[in-house]
């Protein structure tokens, strides 16, 4: 006959759990108390190694874009839209898949439908003008009408004969 041991009284695995948990607590403050307080020493090395592996960070991510840079095509607003205008096929074939580093005048700065940052730049007319959507906001806030520009574009595509650039970063301004 199997007979159930009767449980002991008053201990349940929610309280066991309980007392671990506060056990546990307990001994992370012991170690915080305990733990030596860092010198200014230590601070003021601890600071400058943080800021020379940013420093070696950024000087990485400038090379990257000097890189970008350099391997990009360059092109002038003016020549993208005349290329766009005179035949949309080989424009395409010549400019399309590439990274552009495309230089101009700016014509213009407003908000697409989704209110994202759009550069207008020198084209071929009026009416066919180079249009950038541009990933910085800040960037695109800073420009004028006539400033001249370089910005690095991942892809280029056309709506009516006119050259759309997306995914730009301002390069110089």
């Amino acid at each position: 006959m199997n007979e159930i041991p009767e449980t002991k009284k008053g201990r349940s695995w929610a309280k066991i759990g309980c007392l671990g948990l506060l056990g546990l607590f307990a001994l992370l403050v012991l170690i915080v108390a305990i733990a030596p307080e860092p010198t200014p020493e230590q601070l003021a090395e601890r600071e400058a190694k943080k800021d020379a592996e940013e420093a070696e960070e950024a000087k990485q991510r400038l090379a990257e874009a000097q890189q970008k840079v350099d391997e990009a095509l360059s092109v002038s607003s003016r020549d993208l839209a005349a290329a766009y205008e005179a035949n949309e096929v080989r424009a395409q074939q010549q400019f399309g898949g590439k990274t552009l580093l495309v230089s101009g005048r700016v014509t213009g700065v407003t908000l697409d439908f989704a209110d994202n940052p759009v550069v207008q730049m020198d084209g071929v007319n009026q009416f066919l003008a180079v249009q950038a959507d541009l990933n910085d906001d800040d960037a695109a806030a800073a420009l004028n009408k006539g400033d001249k520009i370089s910005i690095l574009c991942e892809k280029v595509t056309e709506v009516i004969s006119a050259p759309v650039l997306s995914d730009c970063e301002l390069v110089e301004r």
